[in-house]
């Protein structure tokens, strides 16, 4: 036996040198503690929960990068339709006071001219040439005199048609952008568990699987497991090589679950429910979200369901 503690320390590191053990540091920047690797998983995280925790980070970051896009987004058409508005009015006010009639030596329509002032409207969608395509009356014989027919008798109708259209499609770009009118809630999530109401002895164990629908996808679905009764969903779960040969947790009077460590991306369907020494009847929950794999900044499906566990004395 080993005296001191640095004995103890290089004893362990020769016996893992002897049966070839090889470690990995937690990926989790905050973490960084070292665990063996014990198969052949691509594993990257300590534990299930550094996992959850980077796969959340990862898509808040996402998440946030989407925002602050859409942000500016709707910044740049705020700012562009307030321009263009403006443009609108300024040049309709220009129209109304610079386009006058002049007579070319006859009473009739067609010897009458429009004539623009130096300060030609260069508005982008219509630009008045002659009286007609505005539907204004023949001008009078006093040709000269200005004439607001043009501007009362809806002689601009086809350019408010035009404003009304441009602000209709910006209203509907604004509405993609900022999703209104749709609903944030989440679609349900339907959690199926197998067996539903297992029944087992104490200091016994039994595994129980869940079965989503839709399934979860990689990256962005998940499970919470979780017995009823303590104050946190992580209170008496343990993540193990083996879930079938868990070592007993202290403090758990309702059981205690355990799970294998799943690979990156991945969540955990099959958990393992260790009873304890006191019959009765308990409950583990599991709760499922599936998170969008686009760029909304809301969570597709949610759901949950629970399991009857009655723990007997034979």
């Amino acid at each position: 036996m080993a005296n001191d503690v640095i004995t103890a320390i290089f004893a362990t590191i020769y016996v893992d040198l002897l049966r070839g053990a090889k470690y990995r540091f937690c990926a989790r920047p905050d973490c960084n503690k070292p665990f063996e690797i014990e198969s052949g998983h691509r594993r990257l995280y300590c534990k299930t929960y550094c996992a959850h925790l980077q796969g959340l980070r990862r898509m808040r970051a996402k998440q946030k990068k989407v925002k602050q896009r859409s942000e500016v987004l709707e910044t740049v058409l705020e700012k562009h339709t307030h321009r263009v508005d403006q443009q609108i009015r300024k040049h309709s006010q220009m129209a109304s006071k610079t386009l006058v009639w002049r007579s070319g030596g006859s009473a009739s329509a067609a010897g009458y001219k429009p004539r623009i002032s130096h300060k030609v409207m260069h508005f982008p969608m219509i630009l008045p040439v002659y009286p007609e395509q505005f539907g204004a009356p023949a001008p009078s014989h006093n040709a000269n005199a200005y004439d607001e027919s043009i501007v009362s008798d809806g002689s601009f109708g086809d350019m408010n048609k035009a404003l009304a259209l441009w602000l209709v499609l910006a209203s509907v770009a604004a509405c993609a952008l900022t999703s209104c009118g749709s609903s944030n809630a989440p679609s349900r999530l339907s959690v199926q568990l197998s067996p539903s109401a297992p029944s087992l002895a104490v200091n016994s164990s039994v595994a129980i699987n869940a079965k989503t629908t839709p399934p979860l996808p990689k990256y962005f679905g998940w499970l919470t497991w979780s017995i009823q009764g303590y104050p946190s969903a992580t209170d008496c779960t343990e993540v193990v090589f083996d879930p079938q040969m868990a070592a007993p947790m202290s403090g758990c009077p309702n059981g205690w679950l355990a799970l294998e460590q799943p690979m990156t991306g991945y969540t955990q369907t099959l958990v393992y429910y260790y009873a304890s020494t006191v019959p009765g009847s308990y409950t583990v929950v599991v709760q499922g979200q599936i998170t969008d794999q686009s760029s909304s900044q809301k969570i597709d499906y949610q759901g949950s369901t629970s399991a009857a566990v009655t723990v007997t004395t034979h």
